[in-house]
């Protein structure tokens, strides 16, 4: 019995303790196949959606491009490259995060069924604001600004010397109109970063059919940071131009001496000033009579500009107001001349030129704070906007730079649905290639200059960043009298830049308003 009860209770001990391994064994079993995996995937589920799907969206817009890169310039074909590398950043979080899930026991068919999950919707809910990023932002944006190279704007130093302030004062002087009613700040609105806040200029009146331009009411162009090497060409279609910068050479429609000229803005400053609709006014009812005495009804512009500056100077020392004596001081400080007979068109020019090129450059944006150095600068919703802008949206194929412009002539669909069509860059060139293209606009402070494209067809942000998205949104679209709105012309002219069908979602369209944002100088209305 003895022995016997010996060796039932040496059982006895085996079976207990088997249980105990085997229940150790079952829990660890547990523990690494079932609740650690578990839980490694619900603690990395959000981030792994998101990295997989910017992946596949990245992915499937490479693949929708890479075609377009033999229809494209060298340049432009160039950033499109880096712009693929830019949107498969993603797919490095995605393996990073796809290891660190496989060394805590998540199987590959949970991992791919959690990615098919994320890629099925072509909305890509998972994208969305999550902070959970094995590379950050931050070294993702490194990689943008190393492939790009992007640094913050050069920025000329605010002096108001004599010339800045015999430009500050002409430009905000209605006196340099005909009718002495409006100045180039009427257009301009400081309150309104340098727009007007309106679709179309607001033009005046003129009572002969030859002074009616042969271009149609555009939005108004800003006046930021025109000082730049990158400003070649000005206006939407880009009439008024460099020609040759060493010899100070400048095409434009306008019959005026340019070789006294500084720079291309110094230029473009006077020719609103002989133009009847701008602020001429009409010759025959102008204060200012500027038309030519031989009776071809075209503008004298020389008379203007010298009926010009004796309305600022006066005709004669002895007879002038304050105001002309403060004129006549600041010509003979900037220039050594204090008679309106030795005032030149290009004297008003170049201290007008001076002043827009000092006064409106974006001095103090986040974005320049952030290429400097400062992490802080911007929030994550614009470091996300920015990987985009330079990624999967491919806004920089023309939105390139410093400016945020190539300063090229493209068609992103705007409709048109007035009778007059504008027929953009054709009017510089008289070249049907160019029939509907118009400068890429550049982006500083573009967030404050509503409404957008050459005619003000979309009045926010969200509406213009769609036009770009979605080309052919109007290409079935009526006028009220029953005409297609864009006739096959204009759907011809689209870029190819956009012919592919964008992926980008509405979430990430506000991430990129929010990199946009961040290129606003906080004292641009001020």
């Amino acid at each position: 019995m003895d022995g016997h009860s010996r060796i039932s209770g040496a059982f006895k001990l085996l079976f207990q303790g088997s249980v105990v391994v085997l229940t150790l064994l079952l829990a660890a079993w547990f523990w690494n196949g079932v609740f650690r995996p578990f839980v490694a995937m619900q603690r990395h589920a959000d981030a792994f959606e998101m990295a997989a799907a910017g992946c596949g969206q990245a992915i499937a817009s490479v693949e929708a491009a890479e075609h377009l890169t033999a229809q494209l310039d060298a340049s432009i074909g160039q950033r499109l490259q880096l712009s693929f590398d830019v949107a498969k950043l993603p797919c490095q979080e995605l393996a990073i995060l796809r290891e660190d899930l496989l060394s805590e026991g998540v199987s590959p068919h949970s991992i791919n069924a959690r990615y098919l999950r994320a890629t099925s919707d072509p909305a890509y809910p998972a994208l969305n604001d999550t902070n959970d990023h094995p590379i950050s932002l931050d070294v993702q944006l490194a990689t943008v600004i190393r492939g790009f190279g992007l640094s913050p704007l050069p920025l000329k130093t605010y002096e108001h010397d004599a010339k800045f302030r015999l430009g500050e004062a002409l430009f905000f002087d209605p006196a340099l109109s005909g009718t002495g009613e409006r100045s180039c700040a009427t257009c301009h609105q400081l309150e309104r970063a340098l727009g007007d806040g309106s679709k179309l200029e607001p033009r005046l009146p003129v009572v002969s059919s030859v002074h009616e331009p042969d271009v149609p009411p555009r939005n108004v162009p800003d006046l930021w940071n025109r000082d730049h090497n990158d400003v070649a060409k000005l206006l939407w279609d880009g009439r008024v131009e460099m020609d040759d910068f060493a010899a100070h050479i400048f095409k434009l429609p306008e019959h005026i001496e340019t070789s006294g000229f500084e720079n291309l803005m110094a230029v473009q400053s006077v020719r609103p000033l002989i133009i009847p609709v701008e602020m001429l006014g009409d010759p025959k009812s102008s204060v200012l009579i500027g038309e030519s005495p031989a009776g071809s009804g075209e503008v004298d512009g020389m008379a203007v500009f010298s009926e010009l500056a004796e309305r600022l100077i006066g005709p004669d020392p002895e007879s002038r107001s304050p105001t002309q004596e403060n004129y006549a001081s600041m010509f003979l400080d900037v220039y050594g001349v204090s008679t309106a007979q030795a005032v030149k068109p290009e004297d008003i020019g170049n201290a007008l030129a001076h002043y827009v090129e000092i006064a409106f450059q974006t001095r103090h944006t986040p974005w320049d704070r952030y290429l400097a150095g400062d992490a802080d600068a911007i929030s994550d919703r614009a470091k996300r906007g920015a990987i985009l802008f330079y990624g999967t949206a491919r806004c920089v194929l023309c939105h390139s730079g410093q400016l945020f412009s190539d300063f090229g002539f493209h068609s992103v669909g705007v409709p048109d649905d007035r009778s007059e069509k504008d027929l953009g860059r054709y009017y510089a060139t008289d070249d049907g290639v160019d029939l509907f293209m118009f400068r890429t606009a550049p982006l500083r402070n573009v967030t404050r200059t509503a409404p957008y494209f050459h005619n003000g067809n979309s009045k926010d942000l969200v509406d213009a960043i769609n036009q770009h998205l979605h080309p052919l949104r109007s290409a079935r679209e009526y006028t009220e009298g029953g005409r297609h709105l864009m006739t096959q012309p204009e759907l011809d002219a689209i870029s190819p830049i956009l012919a592919t069908q964008s992926l980008v979602s509405d979430v990430q369209i506000q991430f990129l308003i929010g990199f946009l944002e961040v290129l606003e100088d906080f004292n641009a209305s001020n």
